[in-house]
């Protein structure tokens, strides 16, 4: 019996405690990992944790492609490919510029969080050339937010 005087299951009570203590954990943890990290460090947590859902419809319905933010670096390499792109008559340059986007969105390296959307799949063509397109702009677009919140946000 309890205090109350309902009858307490021992199990639920070894679960309760179970819970506080793995949440006690979880902080301990997060603050040792707070205190260990530097500014430089957390920043680039930042860009690699901070996930943009990407909408799609389909005939099934309508689907998200988890992406992350892009680096500054990869940012500006994505404008220059697509304002490469836009005049080009030459199918082989053409191709190299793709393979250049590619190697900026592709799983693992690029910003695709999923795994099924890696080199392969992205070389293999059997897509639209705007989805590939529309995930790097939302990760641009996604990525301006994000600073534009923070920049918000710092100013309150």
């Amino acid at each position: 019996m309890s205090e109350n005087g309902k009858n307490v299951d021992p199990f639920e009570a070894q679960i309760a405690e179970l819970k506080a203590q793995a949440e006690k954990g979880e902080k301990q943890s997060q603050m040792k990992l707070e205190e260990m990290l530097t500014v430089r460090d957390r920043l680039l947590r930042r860009v690699t944790h901070t996930i943009i859902k990407v909408p799609f419809v389909d005939d099934v319905g309508t689907f998200n492609v988890n992406v992350r933010m892009l680096t500054e670096a990869e940012q500006r390499r994505t404008i220059e490919l697509q304002q490469k792109l836009a005049g080009i008559t030459d199918v082989e340059k053409y191709a190299v510029l793709i393979d250049e986007l590619i190697s900026l969105i592709a799983y693992p390296k690029g910003v695709c969080l999923d795994s099924t959307l890696d080199e392969t799949f992205w070389k293999s063509g059997k897509y639209a050339i705007n989805d590939l397109f529309k995930l790097l702009s939302e990760s641009i677009s996604g990525s301006n937010r994000a600073v534009a919140e923070a920049s918000s946000f710092r100013q309150k």
